[in-house]
């Protein structure tokens, strides 16, 4: 927990009620579906040769075995052509354009959806390696989680934030220093990440999540009204 204190935040105890398992060190297959691990395995030149690596829900739940995640999503800071890329995999796989932009291509690929995106922010933490495709350092994803909370509250980004901490036992605190240290040059307002972490309107109406381990709703909100 934090309590406000002259000239910042000091950090309290946590109190974690998860047990850790040597299961959470490796690599979990299982959190992915079966037509997402089989796409990874195709993807691999094109993931290669635009550098992209692995992120979101779908790298954290690699590394943490917290969930089961449907979806992809690939980031690289180097500029890559959508258009192109989109071309190129529509006659590879069964495909259906979602959104592309500059620097953005949301698509279904065989019944995964997948996205790839241009973000020139870099990674802090080396990547790992899964079925040879590179994937964020479960540090850098938290990170990110964090900032996309203080934009929209989704569920699942709690939840993502809520097992990062108890899984890894850090404190919130840890947390956003991981934050600062990846993104600190590029503006954010802090006080308002903290307030994101405790506002779940934009969450209530949203399905409960897959999780992996005996956790709900009122739990993970509890934890962060108690912790901030």
């Amino acid at each position: 927990m934090w309590s406000k204190i002259r000239g910042g935040w000091r950090k309290r105890p946590l109190s974690i009620g998860i047990p850790i398992t040597s299961r959470w060190n490796k690599v979990c297959e299982d959190c992915l579906s079966e037509e997402a691990l089989k796409l990874l395995e195709f993807l691999n030149n094109e993931i290669e040769i635009l550098k992209f690596y692995l992120a979101g829900g779908s790298g954290l739940a690699l590394q943490l075995g917290h969930s089961r995640s449907r979806d992809l999503d690939f980031l690289t800071t180097e500029e890559f052509p959508p258009m192109l890329l989109s071309r190129h995999l529509e006659t590879k796989y069964p495909y259906m354009e979602i959104l592309i932009s500059s620097g953005i291509l949301y698509c279904e690929l065989s019944n995964v959806k997948v996205s790839f995106l241009f973000y020139h922010v870099p990674l802090i933490y080396p990547k790992i390696k899964f079925k040879n495709i590179s994937v964020a350092d479960w540090r850098d994803i938290m990170a990110e989680k964090f900032k996309t909370l203080s934009q929209r509250g989704s569920r699942k980004d709690f939840y993502d934030l809520y097992f990062c901490v108890n899984l890894k036992k850090i404190s919130l605190q840890e947390g956003v220093g991981f934050l600062k240290k990846r993104c600190g040059g590029t503006g954010l307002n802090y006080y308002h990440i903290l307030k994101s972490l405790v506002y779940f309107e934009d969450a209530e109406d949203e399905p409960e999540i897959d999780t992996l381990l005996p956790v709900d709703w009122k739990e993970v909100k509890n934890f962060f009204v108690k912790n901030i």
